[in-house]
């Protein structure tokens, strides 16, 4: 993770520490467990449009460099919607973890980042769903692929797998009430915007 950064004077290049991190399980967390480990290099991501970049990387002694466009994966739609794009969090009390929220107009894509059983960080994606009034809800999925890290990606070897549904219940703009069920257990968080 890169927690922050700053920009050159002409606001197209960011550049900030990574970071890994370690934690208590999702479904049993326990911010005590939460650790940072000590910076594993640095990025830069580098805008050469609305919607082209390029991010320059030291991770861990390798050094690379990828192309990156912004993806394409809302429908469009002129209803009227509320802007929920953003980090959300269940506040410091669950520090460690969170979900990311991109929106092209009404849809939304998901990204947890948070924990495994082993305390190693674990992903899961929603990659879309539906509204029913406030509620959103969309089916998550882990992925596996090939390593980047220094070596050419190899598209072939990508695959995911449904685990589970998110419900994403709208207080209102600022709060949500989270409801995961992955592989069969279901569990529910309050959650809102992460200041950062």
């Amino acid at each position: 993770v890169m927690p922050g950064g700053a920009w050159n004077a002409n606001f197209t290049v960011y550049t900030g520490a990574l970071y890994e991190t370690t934690s208590a399980p999702y479904f049993s967390y326990d911010v005590t467990k939460f650790n940072v480990l000590p910076s594993i290099g640095s990025g830069t991501l580098t805008f050469t449009s609305n919607n082209t970049a390029t991010f320059d990387y030291i991770i861990k002694g390798v050094r690379g460099s990828k192309q990156i466009v912004r993806q394409p994966f809302g429908v469009r739609d002129t209803n009227a919607r509320v802007v929920i794009r953003d980090l959300w969090w269940a506040g410091s009390a669950e520090n460690g973890w969170g979900l990311s929220i991109a929106q092209q107009d009404r849809t939304l894509f998901g990204v947890w980042f948070t924990y495994g059983a082993d305390g190693k960080p674990s992903w899961f994606v929603m990659p879309g769903g539906k509204w029913d009034g406030k509620v959103f809800t969309g089916d998550l999925f882990t992925t596996t692929s090939s390593g980047w890290l220094g070596v050419p990606y190899d598209t072939s070897r990508f695959r995911s797998q449904r685990v589970g549904t998110l419900v994403l219940d709208f207080t209102d703009q600022e709060n949500i009430t989270m409801i995961y069920t992955i592989n069969g257990v279901t569990q529910s968080k309050v959650i809102e915007r992460q200041p950062f």
